[in-house]
């Protein structure tokens, strides 16, 4: 058999291989880019609202679509010494932890309506 017939079927393993996510292995399997971190729920339609601890904010959640806290849906507890991110000089956040930029919910500036040098935090 010559090795030109092989080629097809290596073309095929090659895009199944492809294909299948990488499962990450040793400690830098634990912090991803996508990871999305738990923070302590807050406020909402309840009873007693969860107050957050100190040094720490009751916000809507800038990674959930939807009008939050305004629509009796629980806030999160967020750091007051929270990374901030974005801005004029584009700032990333730090990608070791996994963290990602959303827009700031708490100031006027909105990045959908001409507010491109808006401060964003890292959630």
């Amino acid at each position: 058999m010559s090795k030109l017939s092989f080629l097809p079927l290596l073309l095929v393993l090659s895009a199944i291989a492809s294909a299948r996510p990488n499962k990450p292995t040793g400690p830098a399997a634990v912090t991803t880019a996508t990871a999305t971190i738990a923070y302590r729920m807050c406020g909402g339609l309840v009873s007693t609202p969860t107050p957050c601890p100190d040094n720490y904010t009751c916000m809507d959640d800038p990674r959930v679509d939807g009008c939050g806290m305004a629509c009796d849906m629980p806030g999160i507890c967020v750091p007051n010494d929270a990374a901030s991110c974005g801005g004029i000089v584009g700032k990333q956040c730090d990608q070791c932890t996994g963290l990602q930029c959303y827009d700031y919910p708490g100031d006027s500036c909105d990045p959908s309506n001409r507010g491109f040098d808006c401060i964003g935090i890292c959630l």
